[in-house]
């Protein structure tokens, strides 16, 4: 079958959802992730059965269902799969991803680079820094041009959210790459009983930050766009409270927050 995208090919945007209900997407399929550790579903799409890393989750957030796909759905070249979140996905149509891929088979779409700032754990940074250097050199490389030792940007450049729309063999050779890493880190950092549920997705805040090291190494074509979100006042709302200096932590700005699904769903 030649590579009529447009015509032919599979598309489908997969939503991490942790039983809330999701954005609207066109061709989104919702995936329940951490599914064997709750009884809270509202979509039939699980990631616990088949080959899975459910159980994983609470250090994998997300990323358990993107194992799962790539383990369970066997993405090919006849494949586009996409990537989002249950309150924000990547702001674009399918024609103009479908068009784009088409051109650049072997590339990403993922969110504008920005800067992220330091990951404060310095014994998950330098696992992930030991694990790059054990293996390929080159992606330590790569990685210590984009980040400094704790993982803050040096410059625009982080693809975060771990949203990212591809070629099923670009997702396989991603993940194929990706997840054993991450496992010889959690080897090393192991589980962390100490910390709240949120610190505790070490991995997958180092997924965020590694999809920039391998598109960057490989040289690969990527595509940034902006996000969109469930809830279009968001924005709106954040730049208020930046205008009238409105704390983070300020009890109001949290409820409102927490009431509109902004927030991850991990506390």
């Amino acid at each position: 079958m030649g590579l009529n995208l447009i015509t032919y090919m599979n598309y489908t945007i997969y939503i991490y959802t942790f039983g809330k209900k999701t954005i609207k997407v066109k061709e989104g399929s919702p995936i329940e992730v951490g599914a064997s550790l709750r009884r809270n579903f509202l979509y039939h799409l699980r990631d616990d059965s088949g080959n899975n890393i459910s159980s994983e989750n609470p250090f994998y957030g997300e990323l358990t269902g993107l194992y799962w796909i790539w383990k369970n759905k066997t993405p090919s070249s006849d494949d586009i799969i996409g990537f989002c979140h249950y309150n924000k996905c990547l702001n674009i149509s399918r024609k103009k991803a479908t068009k784009w891929l088409t051109d650049n088979p072997t590339g990403f779409i993922t969110l504008t680079p920005t800067k992220i700032r330091n990951h404060p754990v310095p014994k998950e940074c330098n696992a992930v820094y030991d694990v790059l250097k054990e293996g390929d050199t080159k992606y330590y490389d790569a990685c210590k041009k984009l980040y400094d030792d704790e993982f803050a940007s040096k410059y625009e450049n982080c693809r975060g959210g771990n949203m990212m729309i591809c070629r099923g063999d670009t997702l396989d050779a991603y993940c194929s790459w990706l997840f054993p890493l991450l496992a010889k880190v959690r080897t090393i950092v192991g589980d962390k009983p100490e910390s709240d549920a949120y610190w505790r997705r070490y991995c997958a805040f180092m997924g965020e930050r590694l999809l920039s090291v391998y598109i960057e190494e490989n040289h690969l074509p990527v595509l940034g766009v902006e996000e969109r979100l469930k809830k279009w006042w968001i924005k709106p709302l954040g730049k208020i409270r930046r205008i009238f200096g409105i704390s983070r932590s300020n009890k109001l700005f949290n409820i409102i927050y927490n009431r509109i699904g902004y927030r991850s769903s991990y506390k």
